[in-house]
């Protein structure tokens, strides 16, 4: 088993003292050298939070910040290169901007794409007949026999849509 560390943070900039004592950042370091955060909930997202001047903040944000003592923005976005949401290790988290975001999330497979998607009509398999087996018939019929748009049908063909499937 693992042991349990902390992870001792500055004060806050502007914190104002309430007369309570900061709750300690707890963390296990793993094999991968995640820091999982044992200490703080995580929010609706998955990810630690933590309650800094009257504020909910991001622990991963506020661990950053501390670490290479550096003031970011409250829009300014993080990436974790280890792709766990409960890691507060600072030299696994980048910044970037929302592209590099969603370019990481396709990249590491983590996009909705197929029937991951909540609005796919069709299956996987459905797809692979589109594309090997119904070549002769034209894609409004098609369209029409899946209860789809036939614009489904022709960017499936064109190899836009569905491009994991072959």
């Amino acid at each position: 088993m693992s042991e349990v560390k902390e992870y001792k943070i500055r004060p806050y900039y502007n914190y104002v003292p309430t007369g309570k004592k900061p709750r300690p950042i707890m963390y296990i370091e793993t094999e991968t050298g995640c820091w999982q955060c044992t200490s703080h909930a995580p929010n609706q997202d998955g990810y630690p939070k933590l309650g800094r001047g009257g504020k909910t903040c991001l622990l991963f944000k506020e661990v950053y910040k501390d670490f290479y003592r550096v003031d970011l923005k409250p829009y300014a976005l993080l990436r974790h290169k280890c792709d766990n949401r409960i890691c507060i290790n600072p030299e696994h988290l980048q910044t970037g901007t929302p592209a590099d975001n969603s370019a990481d999330m396709v990249k590491r497979g983590r996009s909705l794409k197929g029937t991951k998607s909540h609005n796919a009509k069709l299956t996987e398999e459905q797809v692979s007949l589109i594309k090997n087996h119904l070549t002769e018939y034209d894609g409004l019929r098609i369209a029409r026999f899946f209860g789809v748009h036939s614009n489904v049908i022709y960017r499936i063909r064109k190899g836009v849509g569905w491009t994991h499937v072959q």
